[in-house]
């Protein structure tokens, strides 16, 4: 009987180890230019990268006056295409919405500043129709959007 329980103490002992958990300070996913047209020089590829990287938070899409257009989150994707989830804000009666389409870089100025063009071509947004376009120059960081200009 006691060899039975040591052999089964050291076949416990020396079986699989579970894995160890994952860390929280794993580092970031890689960015892959996938099904991404984007200018093939090395500064437009790291911009793409960034921008790719990078999720816009209470973003402004125009400098327009007139009823108050958020985009609270937009992301670039892949096979250039965006999302954002907005909203309209009239009169202290804020109106959730969603918009998305597709996106386009030109030649970049360096890997963190580059002209940015997007078209709208679905918009559930008050006022909004799909078939428009902005045209913008930003500048990215690690952190996020630092400057635009619209053109």
């Amino acid at each position: 009987m006691r060899r039975v329980l040591v052999a089964m103490t050291l076949l416990a002992a020396c079986g699989e180890k579970a894995a160890p958990p994952a860390s929280s300070a794993s580092a970031s996913p890689t960015i892959t230019l996938i099904n991404v047209e984007i200018p093939g020089d090395s500064d437009s590829m790291a911009f793409a990268k960034l921008l790719l990287q990078t999720t816009l938070t209470n973003f402004k899409p125009t400098d327009s006056s007139g009823a108050k257009f958020v985009y609270k989150t937009m992301q670039f994707s892949n096979g250039n295409s965006w999302k954002a989830a907005a909203y309209i804000e009239m009169d202290d009666i804020q109106i959730d919405c969603e918009e998305s389409g597709s996106w386009s870089i030109t030649p970049a100025e360096s890997a963190t500043v580059a002209g940015v063009n997007w078209k709208v071509e679905t918009t559930d947004c008050a006022g909004r129709e799909a078939g428009g376009e902005t045209r913008a120059l930003m500048t990215l960081s690690k952190t996020g959007l630092t400057n635009i200009r619209f053109r």
